[in-house]
């Protein structure tokens, strides 16, 4: 499963009157005129920002950035979250290894060197504390409790010394904004200024969005709500943040199944003209409109591509050639596809002949497991491979962060049913099919 992402990619802040001039160098092993990158995060996606050549194991980066939290690397699967901060202008790196994220040391950069160490001490702070909670709530360890107490304590006493350094630091208000939050709901926000939009730069408010959610919602929609209802409030001072905050949660309660929540969410603070910037507000609505698109009852995007067998495939006139079309996302990496393909494969055999026609899409990056698996499971129904994993088109269209994912389709083309399983495709099938 690919953790959520947000679609503001693309979105374009007003920071550039905000930028100072900085340098980030280095020296690595790495060959000479390897690429190396510079991106921005907003919240937990990556946005290229410059890149450079290494030169005699040396690179360098130097021009006007915004402060925020940067990723540095070879690629977004190998690279280094580090501050880019205002209060410190030169920061220069040693990669000592392949690992940008385990060999990297600050050779120059005070800031860089606190947060490198803080990371470290989160990291390990968050496992002491998943183990303390276990054996104090399973196992009812009273002196799990109180050690899980002594932990937070010994851990906002070292949180509070970072931040005395400079409270004016970007670096050392991140860890502020990372400290608990209060456990009263109406104090929850207290210690986040929504006016700050660095804050967009940071993972601080995906991470307190869904623990707020999960803290205080109780599991009730009336709960996810009220939530919705504050921290929209609460939000609103500021433009840009309260549409990243909109953004999260239609992405959040979108991928999580909860399309109730959802179309509340539009209904209530997308669907009118309530937005504020222009460029987030599109991207917000072209978000809604792609979630609104795959409600039941909608029409979905058309797929096109080639089969496994060579053939030209074109979803829409599949559709209206068969009374039903049963569109499964899978990958041949997944295990619960593996073990859910006899069961498709089943379902597949005893309703081919009542107008029913089954199509497989793989998210596969690779031709030959994807080529494999079906010779393995023995699909004998149409197969197309997007060949780009979740960034497939098909994929990100039907907007699949998990597999199997399955979509009905009619003659028409429009969504009939979005089942969970294989059995409910056959309950479908059977009461619809005869």
């Amino acid at each position: 499963m690919k953790t959520l992402k947000l679609l503001i990619s693309i979105l374009l802040l007003p920071f550039s009157a905000l930028s100072q001039n900085h340098e980030i160098s280095g020296t690595t092993s790495l060959g000479a005129g390897t690429s190396i990158y510079l991106w921005k995060t907003v919240g937990r996606t990556l946005n290229p920002v410059d890149t450079c050549k290494v030169t005699n194991g040396n690179f360098t980066f130097s021009g006007k950035y915004a402060e925020g939290l940067y990723a540095i690397g070879v690629a977004q699967n190998n690279m280094l979250i580090f501050s880019m901060d205002h209060t410190e202008l030169k920061t220069i790196l040693q990669v000592q290894g392949p690992k940008w994220d385990v060999n990297t040391a600050f050779k120059e950069g005070e800031r860089n060197k606190d947060w490198l160490e803080y990371m470290k001490k989160e990291a390990d702070y968050i496992k002491q504390k998943r183990e303390l909670m276990v054996k104090s709530k399973k196992d009812n360890d009273t002196s799990a409790a109180r050690k899980l107490m002594e932990l937070e304590n010994s851990f906002l006493t070292y949180q509070n010394s970072k931040i005395a350094k400079d409270a004016k630091s970007f670096t050392y208000q991140v860890i502020s904004w990372k400290q608990e939050p209060s456990e009263d709901k109406a104090h929850y926000w207290d210690n986040i200024d929504f006016n700050d939009t660095r804050i967009l730069h940071t993972t601080v408010l995906n991470d307190r969005i869904q623990n707020f959610m999960r803290k205080f919602s109780k599991g009730k929609e009336s709960g996810f709500i009220d939530c919705i209802g504050l921290l929209s409030e609460k939000s609103s001072v500021n433009h840009d943040v309260y549409e990243y905050v909109l953004n999260e949660m239609l992405t959040g309660f979108y991928e999580s199944g909860m399309e109730n929540i959802t179309l509340y969410l539009m209904d209530n603070f997308i669907n009118d003209e309530s937005c504020g910037d222009e460029n987030f507000s599109n991207v917000i609505k072209k978000n809604a409109e792609s979630i609104s698109r795959l409600a039941i009852g909608n029409v979905p995007p058309n797929i096109n591509g080639t089969t496994s067998e060579g053939k030209a495939f074109d979803l829409k006139k599949t559709c209206g050639q068969n009374k039903y079309v049963v569109l499964m996302f899978w990958s041949s990496w997944c295990t619960h596809c593996k073990d859910e393909a006899p069961k498709v494969k089943q379902a597949y055999e005893s309703s081919k002949d009542k107008g029913v026609l089954f199509i497989g899409y793989s998210v596969d990056t690779d031709q030959n497991s994807w080529k494999m698996a079906l010779t393995d499971r023995a699909f004998a129904f149409p197969n197309l491979c997007g060949g780009k994993g979740w960034e497939s088109l098909g994929a990100k269209d039907y907007r699949v962060t998990k597999t199997p994912c399955f979509f009905i389709l009619d003659k028409n083309m429009r969504i009939v049913a979005k089942p969970k399983s294989t059995a409910e495709i056959e309950t479908f099938l059977k009461i619809n099919s005869k």
